[in-house]
């Protein structure tokens, strides 16, 4: 079973599974306007991927119904913890979650062997998001001034296989 839980409710849910690894990140609001901050928590048994994460949106006043969790397709689930995108939330420059879209479209049509998708998603993922990062450096590089008190994002992918394996793949930057 692939479960997706985008409600901090679900988290009692996770405590029950027997590995669990939680990812949380705080991004203040830059200059600039990067944007971020969440609480991501992963759980892995031998046949199900719970993924959860909070559904607080940092806008003023806050928005309780953000989805952070992302069904790329029926087997595939994302999410990240700190910095999401650049801009403004709802039409961002960039974010996570769409640089994930893009990173699960360039991997679904290709050759890459059944058990590296879920890491080469990953590290189109990665290497994305820092062009991206790099390029909100370049356009106000005030925003340097606090992007490492909190560190950077964590993305998670999970998904599974063909053969109902699970796999589940991390990226840090």
């Amino acid at each position: 079973m692939l479960a997706a839980v985008n409600r901090f409710l679900g988290i009692a849910v996770v405590a029950a599974i027997s590995s669990v690894v939680a990812f949380a990140i705080f991004a203040q609001p830059t200059s600039q306007g990067l944007f971020g901050g969440t609480i991501v928590i992963v759980a892995i048994s031998g046949d199900e991927l719970v993924l959860a994460a909070d559904s607080r949106n940092g806008s003023d006043p806050p928005d309780d119904a953000a989805c952070k969790v992302v069904a790329l397709e029926p087997d595939v689930i994302f999410s990240a913890a700190g910095r999401s995108g650049e801009g403004n939330p709802a039409h961002p420059i960039w974010s996570v979650i769409g640089e994930a879209r893009r990173a699960h479209d360039s991997v679904r049509n290709t050759s890459v062997p059944e058990k590296s998708i879920s890491m080469e998603m990953g590290a189109l993922w990665a290497n994305a998001v820092a062009l991206d990062l790099k390029a909100a450096i370049v356009r106000d590089p005030k925003i340097l001034e606090n992007m490492f008190d909190d560190g950077l994002v964590v993305g998670v992918f999970g998904r599974r296989r063909k053969d109902a394996s699970l796999e589940l793949t991390t990226v840090t930057l």
